[in-house]
């Protein structure tokens, strides 16, 4: 069983996307890290550079493999590429600030959700809030236009 490649000898784990605030990627990655089950973690440090994380999607071939026999790289795949969760951190002032700081916010999450939608990857926007007050207006907004609950 050694000779088994890790992804093939330990159980699926899911992989989850931590983009924005940088300076929280350690504690988040180390607190997935120990959950029962794991999470595997991918961090980027801008919302904007999520597109290097979400390739285009391939057209599925017309010849798939008999029933019953997976794909070549299909375990790798699933620890190390396809993303379950991608989770948007996002600072309070963004949120509650400039309206040109809101409008880059609303833009990236729309490109954000553009690349995830025809994907199984859910989105989890957090709002890391700090001692400023938090426009309520703006996280309804938030809520609604990115069907959050």
């Amino acid at each position: 069983m050694e000779d088994y490649p890790e992804e093939i000898r330990s159980s699926p784990v899911s992989l989850v996307s931590v983009i924005g605030r940088p300076e929280l990627h350690a504690s988040i990655s180390t607190h997935l890290h120990f959950l029962d089950p794991a999470f595997n973690t991918l961090a980027l440090p801008y919302l904007s550079k999520v597109s290097l994380l979400l390739p285009p999607p391939k057209p599925s071939p017309s010849d798939s493999p008999p029933a019953g026999i997976i794909k070549r790289d299909w375990p790798l795949k699933h620890h190390t590429k396809v993303l379950t969760v991608v989770a948007a951190l996002i600072s309070s002032d963004s949120v509650s600030g400039d309206p040109a700081q809101w409008l880059e916010l609303c833009s990236e999450l729309n490109n954000l959700k553009g690349l995830i939608c025809t994907r199984i990857t859910k989105l989890v926007i957090v709002v890391v809030h700090s001692s400023s007050l938090m426009n309520s207006q703006r996280i309804k907004w938030l809520r609604f236009e990115n069907e959050l609950k």
